[in-house]
C-alpha cells in the first residue's frame, strides 16, 4: 500500500507541479483585460462606464478548469489518505474531458463547477476591487495591488472551503 501511495502522490505533484504559475498566469490575463477597459472608460471621460468592466468570460472559464484541476488532485490525495480506491469512478473525466486515466487527476463534474464558481467568485471580488480603486483615482500599480490582494486573500478561502467540501464528502461516503 506505502508504495501505491507515493506513487499516486509523485503523479499528483508532477501534474500539479505548476499549477501555481498557471493561476498566476490567469490572474495576470483577467488584471491586464480590467485595467485595459478601466483605461479605456477614464480615457472616455465617462466614469459611468467603470459599470461594464468584467472579467472575460472566456479567462474567468479557463481558471475555473484550472481550479478543477487542484480540486481532482485533492480528491486523490483524499482518498489515498482514506485508504479508498483512487481508480477513475464513473462521471470522472481527466484533463481535456477526455476519460480520466491512471496519471490523470480526477476531475467530477462537482469539481468542474466548484471550479467555476471559485473562479467566478474571484473575478467578482477583483472587478468590485478594482472598479473601487479606479473611482478612488489609484494609479494603475495601485490597482494592480488591491487586485492582487483580494485575488490571493479570496483564493485561499475559497480553495480551503473547496477541499473541505471534498473531504467532507468522502466522510460521508467511507
Amino acid at each position: 500500500m506505502g508504495e501505491v501511495v507515493r506513487a499516486v502522490r509523485r503523479e499528483q505533484a508532477e501534474l500539479l507541479a505548476d499549477w501555481e504559475a498557471r493561476a498566476e498566469r490567469h490572474a495576470e490575463s483577467i488584471l491586464r483585460a480590467l485595467l485595459a477597459q478601466i483605461e479605456s472608460s477614464l480615457a472616455s471621460g465617462d466614469t459611468s462606464r467603470l459599470g461594464a468592466v468584467s472579467a472575460p468570460e472566456g479567462l474567468v472559464v479557463a481558471w475555473g478548469e484550472d481550479i478543477a484541476r487542484w480540486l481532482g488532485a485533492v480528491r486523490v490525495q483524499a482518498r489515498v489518505a482514506a485508504g479508498l480506491p483512487t481508480a477513475p469512478t464513473a462521471g470522472a473525466v481527466g484533463v481535456g474531458g477526455s476519460p480520466a486515466g491512471a496519471s490523470e487527476p480526477l476531475i467530477t463534474e462537482a469539481d468542474r463547477v466548484r471550479g467555476l464558481v471559485v473562479a467566478r467568485h474571484l473575478a467578482e471580488a477583483a472587478v468590485f476591487e478594482v472598479v473601487q480603486a479606479a473611482l478612488d483615482g489609484a494609479s494603475a500599480e495601485q490597482i494592480a495591488q488591491r487586485y492582487v490582494a483580494v485575488v490571493n486573500r479570496r483564493l485561499a478561502v475559497d480553495l480551503d472551503a473547496a477541499a473541505a467540501e471534498i473531504v467532507e464528502g468522502l466522510d460521508a461516503t467511507a
